[in-house]
């Protein structure tokens, strides 16, 4: 069932609830009631900026279901004042429930989040090479390159059905084995194989290249297996 299907089932009980707190009555609790509105009730706590553009505060409230912050804006039911408002696009007014993310192994949080060491500061500016280095496919599309002419933002646009490369099991006689194949074949050389393609770039680290080997046979299954 879809989201918005499954916030639009959303039983007449709520509404009442609505009222006895302050609320108007809804016909339902659909998203569009949390859509931003340009009426005239929803710009009355937005203030001008002198940059001439419109600035409703900061996302302070916090919804009383699943502990989002929420701009007052957001609210359902904009026309009516609230001191205690209630929010359903974060989570369909307690409907949804994600379950919280497991935490990362250690090696995985000093490298994003120990921000003083000079190991996890060579991480993060390399993090894109070091994603690419430890992918197990790779993205395959065709490309429409003729927007990117240098006078618009660059973008990444493409024509038909996009999909994973993955590719033989073993690499063809006199390559160098790439994505999946570093797991299986000629794993005692497997840092310096996956460091081969990026010698020329000089913030790769080996060291860090170790840990996030390390790190995915320890808790990746597809890596395990």
């Amino acid at each position: 069932m879809q989201l918005n299907e499954f916030f639009a089932s959303d039983s007449g009980d709520d509404n009442m609830n609505d009222e006895s707190d302050g609320y108007s009555s809804a016909t339902n609790s659909s998203f569009d009631e949390d859509e931003m509105s340009n009426g005239t009730n929803a710009m009355e706590t937005f203030e001008i900026t002198s940059g001439g553009y419109y600035d409703i505060g900061d996302p302070v409230i916090e919804c009383q279901y699943c502990g989002a912050n929420m701009w007052y804006s957001e609210r359902k039911n904009k026309c009516r004042h609230a001191s205690n408002p209630k929010f359903s696009m974060c989570c369909g007014s307690g409907k949804v429930r994600l379950p919280l993310l497991k935490p990362a192994p250690k090696v995985l949080q000093h490298l994003l989040f120990d921000n003083e060491l000079c190991e996890s500061k060579k991480f993060q500016q390399q993090i894109r090479m070091y994603n690419v280095m430890f992918a197990f496919t790779s993205p395959g599309a065709k490309v429409d390159n003729r927007f990117n002419n240098g006078r618009c933002p660059p973008n990444f646009r493409i024509q038909g059905q996009s999909c994973h490369r993955i590719g033989s099991m073993l690499p063809m006689l006199g390559q160098n084995p790439r994505f999946a194949q570093l797991y299986v074949y000629d794993t005692e050389n497997e840092i310096e194989n996956r460091m081969h393609g990026f010698r020329s770039k000089s913030g790769v680290d080996v060291n860090i290249v170790r840990k996030l080997s390390g790190m995915l046979y320890e808790h990746n299954v597809h890596a395990q297996s």
